[in-house]
């Protein structure tokens, strides 16, 4: 796809909501209905921003109320974790202010080996072009672990805020080293949730981080 300047168009907000809520599609009375899946539905409405014209480019790096505001979400999930006896660390996709995919650690609820809080937030916002991911910059409450990093770079996302790195530091020199902007906050909310949760549960957090 050629980038170039935006075209005028409507714009398509995507909510965060605390359950998935499955939406379908306008469409004519007489017109055959599909299931209409959350990621089905993420990737519908991404289809037509591009059909409209090329994304914006991303905005500027420095911090925001924006940038307060998408860690508050990220926030939400890591409680929303802790409320359902998992670990306390969330994440949200954003593409252009507008948030793509939210989630949270949910190893222990679904017993998982790999729904660290970045994967979960990228799995829920679907499959999604290159150029978008290229485009986003993912949210996390803690820094991501070698997994995450990992994904992360694979699908080129090239921003990543970090709600904190004190209780546990993720390959933060090599994803700099690979040109991805790391900003980290040093989040008071993030650093207690963490904290409370290590000193109840020495054990799970070990077996989380595979020590």
């Amino acid at each position: 796809m050629v980038e170039g300047p935006a075209v005028e168009g409507p714009v398509v907000e995507v909510p965060v909501v605390a359950d998935p809520v499955v939406v379908t599609p306008a469409s004519p009375p007489q017109a055959a209905r599909t299931k209409v899946t959350p990621s089905r539905l993420m990737n519908q409405r991404f289809m037509t921003i591009l059909t409209q014209g090329t994304w914006p480019r991303v905005r500027s790096t420095r911090l925001t109320a924006m940038t307060d505001r998408f860690m508050d979400l990220a926030v939400a999930e890591a409680r929303k974790g802790r409320e359902e006896g998992g670990i306390p660390i969330g994440s949200v996709l954003v593409v252009d202010d507008r948030v793509v995919g939210a989630g949270h650690n949910r190893r222990v609820q679904q017993g998982s080996s790999i729904l660290h809080a970045e994967m979960d937030a990228i799995e829920n916002a679907g499959r999604l072009p290159a150029s978008i991911y290229r485009r986003s910059t993912l949210y996390s409450t803690l820094s991501p672990c070698d997994m995450c990093s990992g994904t992360a770079l694979l699908y080129g996302i090239p921003r990543i805020v970090i709600g904190e790195n004190q209780t546990f530091t993720g390959p933060e020199d090599y994803m700099r080293s690979r040109g991805v902007e790391l900003v980290i906050l040093q989040h008071d909310d993030c650093k207690t949730l963490m904290d409370q949760f290590i000193a109840a549960n020495p054990t799970l957090w070990n077996e989380d981080i595979g020590e």
